[in-house]
């Protein structure tokens, strides 16, 4: 059992939140005035001398204090940030609300537009912490809330990126778990990848058969085969059998299709980021789709192409385990090449072109929003 860390007495601890290797969260109210806070202590590291733990909470207290004059309508406010006995500790607001944890989670709904706002309003947060020349180090569902009036709160930047950096005879020391992902790619991950929607389909993959796996222990040629071609195709493969699905029976449409609103740079990161991880698969995403402007058979033609695409994934890589070759990454890349090609032959010829300028070139200097 840890031993609880000691903050400034007119915090009266409640109970705590969470705790890791380097770090406290506690559950208080500020006795001074009875409001309901969170305090973040920073826990000692023993085997450290004790110029490099002063070291240490020099550092921390340093990054920490911009945060104390820092205002934005959706980043928790810290408002007390010091240094009590051998802990450096950071008190901010008590946020009434579900976090994104619950909500994308299976604890509530969220549909398209509302993450799209909390996506854009947590982008606003991280722009205000750029600004002021500071990272938030950990976006994580924990740590973004949704209060009561819809509205998005991200709470306790910088704390445990800097709580896992120690200075040893000079040399920067980062604990294991404590490295922070890049800011943009952590939010994008976060509100992309945990959606029920998501989820539900990865449950279902893992609740069929997998029998075609295990040969590849006995035939290392085409286990070398075998993860080269996964490590092309990125991460669909799957080892169940399945029969293609039959294409959706679609009616040609002469209705136009109204040209979609100009992106914000909130939204036009949101679609680049979507395509570095997904490449033209990211237009099955309902977010991104809603933004390019697709209609929903389009959208539904697309997820068509990646069904058949992973269908054909199935085929390659049962036959890598069986040996019957022993390196089907070409192949892999082809078909790879071949449903994307597919996927923009779904779009009208605005779509695609705004799809291939996302895409294909580097963000306008000032235009990202990380």
């Amino acid at each position: 059992m840890s031993i609880p860390l000691r903050v400034p007495d007119h915090f009266g601890i409640r109970g705590t939140l969470a705790q890791s290797g380097v770090s406290v969260s506690y559950r208080a109210v500020d006795l001074r005035d009875g409001r309901d806070v969170v305090v973040k202590a920073l826990r000692p590291l023993g085997w450290l001398s004790e110029a490099e733990a002063g070291e240490r909470a020099a550092r921390m207290l340093s990054r920490l204090a911009p945060l104390a004059g820092l205002r934005h309508p959706h980043l928790c406010p810290v408002y007390e940030v010091g240094e009590f006995g051998d802990t450096v500790y950071c008190a901010r607001d008590w946020v009434d609300g579900a976090s994104a944890a619950a909500l994308l989670g299976g604890g509530g709904p969220v549909g398209t537009e509302a993450r799209r706002a909390l996506y854009r309003q947590a982008a606003q947060a991280l722009r205000a912490l750029r600004e002021a020349g500071l990272a938030h180090g950990a976006v994580r569902a924990e740590n973004l809330f949704v209060r009561a009036d819809g509205s998005a709160c991200l709470t306790d930047p910088v704390f445990s990126a800097a709580a896992g950096e120690a200075w040893v005879d000079g040399v920067r020391l980062v604990l294991a778990g404590t490295a922070g992902r890049d800011d943009a790619a952590a939010l994008a991950s976060l509100l992309m990848i945990r959606t029920r929607e998501r989820r539900e389909r990865r449950a279902s993959a893992r609740r069929a058969p997998s029998p075609a796996l295990f040969p590849m222990v006995w035939r290392p040629a085409a286990a070398a085969g075998l993860f080269g071609a996964l490590a092309t195709v990125g991460g669909i493969a799957s080892s169940d059998k399945r029969t293609p699905p039959a294409p959706r029976p679609r009616a040609v449409s002469t209705v136009a299709v109204p040209a979609a609103p100009a992106l914000s740079p909130e939204e036009s990161e949101f679609v680049r980021l979507a395509a570095r991880r997904q490449g033209a698969g990211a237009l099955a995403h309902p977010d991104v789709a809603a933004l390019l402007g697709l209609t929903e058979e389009q959208r539904l033609a697309i997820e068509d192409c990646l069904a058949e695409q992973r269908a054909r994934v199935t085929e390659l890589v049962s036959a890598a385990a069986d040996g019957a070759t022993a390196d089907v990454a070409p192949a892999m890349r082809q078909l790879r090449a071949s449903t994307s090609a597919r996927i923009l032959l779904e779009l009208d010829s605005r779509q695609r072109e705004r799809w291939i300028r996302l895409t294909a070139a580097p963000p306008a200097p000032g235009e990202s929003v990380l």
